[in-house]
């Protein structure tokens, strides 16, 4: 397993959006906080940035990092295709369960190691704005560093199975972002206002559980308000967590299957 991690991280260390990724996500993660008192908008909502609350905005706000990390998976997984790595590797010697677990395992570390970076920035940015400081708050919400990490194998895994099924970058980089932005939720409109299934499948739809929060605003819908008034969320629940799983092993499960039965 350690050589097939070597000859991973061989392919995707020289990719330099994959370094100043985790550069400029380290930076401002670690710098939004420090920077709070200078921005007006932030100033008013200095609370975000405190103990427990600061697990929900970073969740929130670490979301985004998906992106970029699901187009890096398609960009390097339809690269082995386009440039017959895949062949060659199994020429070499590797079966085709060997070519699967190394990327999953690469997946896996570095959703693992962006965790540990979320956890870092979270402890030390909620030490330093807090206004008395409280052991006891310091992990209440923390629920969600593992709804994080799952968050992470969620979008990835998605991007794997759609690298893995249509094999063209461009194609499956344009896939992804229709099924999520518009196609998802036209569906999940469809479902909800034609069907009214009640959400038995609209709420576990695979973009909606991944990227949705399932979060008790404590009385409030809003987003907005609930940073400007200081609501803190009680965290995304058993069922998403259990739903993010499912969905994970899905779309691993049928990036599986194609490996083993497509011509590679």
């Amino acid at each position: 397993m350690l050589r097939l991690l070597r000859i991973e991280w061989n392919k995707i260390a020289p990719y330099r959006a994959f370094r100043i990724l985790i550069l400029l996500y380290g930076i401002s993660f670690l710098a939004l906080p420090w920077s709070a008192e200078r921005i007006p908008f932030l100033r008013n909502i200095q609370q975000i940035f405190e103990f427990p609350a600061i697990w929900f905005f970073y969740y929130f706000s670490g979301m985004f990092l998906s992106f970029a990390l699901a187009i890096i998976v398609i960009t390097i997984t339809c690269n082995e295709y386009s440039y017959r790595t895949f062949r060659q590797h199994v020429i070499d010697g590797l079966g085709r369960n060997d070519l699967f677990a190394a990327k999953l395992t690469l997946m896996g570390i570095g959703a693992l190691a962006i965790t540990a970076l979320f956890t870092i920035n979270g402890l030390i940015a909620g030490s330093v704005n807090a206004f008395e400081l409280d052991r006891s708050q310091m992990f209440v919400r923390a629920g969600f560093i593992p709804g994080f990490f799952l968050h992470l194998m969620g979008a990835m895994s998605l991007a794997f199975f759609l690298a893995n099924l249509l094999r063209r970058t461009g194609l499956a980089i344009f896939a992804f972002l229709l099924w999520v932005f518009p196609l998802e939720l036209i569906l999940k409109g469809i479902l909800e206002g034609l069907v009214k299934d009640g959400g038995v499948v609209s709420s576990r739809l695979p973009v909606w559980v991944i990227y949705n929060t399932n979060i008790n605003f404590e009385g409030s819908e809003d987003p907005f308000h609930l940073l400007t008034q200081g609501f803190i969320p009680t965290g995304l629940g058993a069922e998403n967590m259990l739903l993010k799983t499912a969905w994970v092993l899905i779309f691993s499960g049928l990036s599986w299957w194609m490996i083993q039965r497509r011509d590679l």
